[in-house]
């Protein structure tokens, strides 16, 4: 399992060096499948551990209580959480002495 992991590993790396080097239309011309079967590689994941990561928090933010929420709402919120700061490294002191110095007040 872990040898035919390396494999796929290798193989993309070589796909990817003929892929930057065979951009030019000559080689897209002459060889249309085989640029067709880098792409097709190259867009692979080669675990699914990101995937797998990306539902577990899809499960966290899509609770009980937020099961409706809309497509875009979702994706934001997904992006957030896949993608965003860890919380050990956000300086909760800084955010509410910013948010302390503000206008509270609406203007309407």
């Amino acid at each position: 399992m872990i040898q035919e992991k390396a494999s796929v590993v290798q193989a993309k790396s070589v796909c990817r060096i003929y892929y930057n080097q065979c951009k030019c239309d000559s080689y897209k011309a002459i060889f249309p499948q085989m640029f067709s079967l880098m792409n097709i590689l190259l867009a692979i994941p080669v675990s699914t551990a990101t995937v797998e990561r990306s539902f577990s928090q899809m499960k966290l933010v899509k609770n009980r209580l937020r099961r409706r929420l809309s497509d875009v709402s979702l994706a934001q919120l997904m992006r957030v959480a896949i993608e965003g700061p860890e919380m050990t490294k956000v300086n909760f002191e800084e955010i509410l002495a910013i948010f302390g110095q503000q206008n509270r007040r609406i203007l309407l």
